[in-house]
């Protein structure tokens, strides 16, 4: 899995520092990067529904 292998170049390359902690944050941002594109698409298209709701006058 890719992000085990940069889990272990993380640590290896800041071994004094590597904690359990900073390993798992690591892990979450990468999962998280992996569903940005999901996550913008629906976020613009939230964006474009409210304002398209804002500009809709009822007469």
């Amino acid at each position: 899995m890719a992000s085990d292998q940069v889990v272990r170049e993380i640590c290896t390359w800041v071994a004094e520092k590597c904690t359990k902690q900073l390993v798992q944050t690591v892990i979450r941002r990468l999962k998280y990067h992996s569903s940005h594109p999901a996550t913008d698409r629906y976020t613009a298209e939230n964006a474009i529904r409210t304002i398209n709701q804002r500009d809709t006058k009822v007469i």
